[in-house]
């Protein structure tokens, strides 16, 4: 890392965990997972009453649609 000037910061650096968040995911050993907030917020998101609403439901569930879904 120091050949390409990276540097870690102790501080904020995460050890032995079994899943760190990242960017709005979690990542653990086996598998990337989307945030249960974000599940839960299109699962409860209003019916769409325009094609502005529309777009940002289908924007999020786009978005969502690639991580694996646990049913904690």
């Amino acid at each position: 890392m120091r050949e390409n000037k990276l540097y870690a910061n102790v501080k904020k650096c995460v050890f032995c965990a079994p899943e760190i968040p990242v960017l709005g995911c979690y990542v653990s050993k086996t598998d990337v997972r989307a945030d249960t907030e974000k599940i839960s917020s299109i699962c409860s998101w209003p019916t769409p009453r325009n094609q502005t609403e529309l777009r940002q439901w289908l924007d999020l569930a786009n978005y969502l649609h690639k991580y694996k879904f646990s049913q904690n």
